[in-house]
């Protein structure tokens, strides 16, 4: 997945969204001043969140080119380096979080081995999807083979909290989090109710989903969708969407805390 032609856009369209934030701030329970590591922190917008909120982040990101384009640069500390080799020393950092990350990393157990090696006591959380939950919502009747990306790219939640058990020798707390109508932060499952969207070729482009199909799927679904916006149909095939203010689409927390 190429990153570095997404970072000039990744700001306008991967915002932080402040509802996300303050979640992530509660659920990590740190002291101010804590130092947190941020894991595939991309252009930095979660890292520049929480530390506006008073903590020290690290934010650890592979892309040179998404670095670049931090808004914030000259008051955030990033570390170049890959999930699965963080260029920190051992026992570092009071809390990591890693949001909506870790389907991008090339050796997950590799990654996680690399958390609890620069993290002293103390929470990991984590913000993925559940691919089971995910893979239902209305984005796959247009384009039904991004199933095949789901299932290529994210581990059963299960699967995926065993293998943290494994590692960290602990319990892991999972915790729903529904996402809001006006989510800020515009991956493609945050446009549940928003699908008009998604004919913005610029919003698309910062979108790992429609990065991952080729030319011909992607035109195909976005004429049935553009379609269903102008007769209506979509209002009608979906209208149990219609007046949420959230919606479960599978995003999930994993929270645990490392011991020593």
């Amino acid at each position: 997945m190429n990153f570095d032609a997404r970072s000039e856009i990744y700001n306008k369209y991967r915002k932080a969204d402040w509802r996300l934030t303050n979640k992530i701030v509660d659920l990590l329970s740190l002291e101010k001043g804590s130092i947190i590591a941020d894991i595939g922190a991309g252009t930095g917008n979660y890292s520049i969140a929480i530390q506006n909120q008073g903590y020290q982040v690290i934010a650890i990101e592979p892309s040179i080119k998404m670095i670049e384009e931090c808004s914030d640069s000259r008051n955030i500390l990033f570390v170049n380096s890959p999930a699965e080799n963080i260029l920190l020393n051992d026992n570092i950092v009071d809390g990591t979080i890693i949001i909506n990350a870790i389907h991008h990393f090339k050796n997950l157990a590799q990654a996680f081995y690399e958390v609890n090696r620069i993290s002293k006591p103390g929470p990991l959380l984590i913000l993925t999807f559940d691919p089971m939950i995910c893979r239902k919502i209305w984005l796959y009747d247009y384009w039904p083979h991004l199933r095949t990306y789901i299932d290529e790219y994210y581990l059963n939640i299960n699967i995926l909290k065993e293998l943290l058990r494994k590692i960290f020798d602990t319990e892991i707390e999972e915790i729903a989090y529904n996402i809001p109508i006006d989510f800020e932060d515009t991956f493609a499952s945050a446009l549940w109710g928003r699908p008009h969207l998604l004919l913005e070729e610029k919003r698309r482009s910062a979108m790992s989903l429609f990065n991952f199909m080729d030319s011909k799927q992607l035109k195909y679904g976005l004429k049935r969708l553009e379609n269903d916006l102008l007769t209506k149909k979509w209002e009608k095939k979906y209208s149990y969407l219609s007046g949420l203010d959230s919606y479960d689409v599978g995003y999930r927390f994993l929270l645990l805390h490392i011991k020593r």
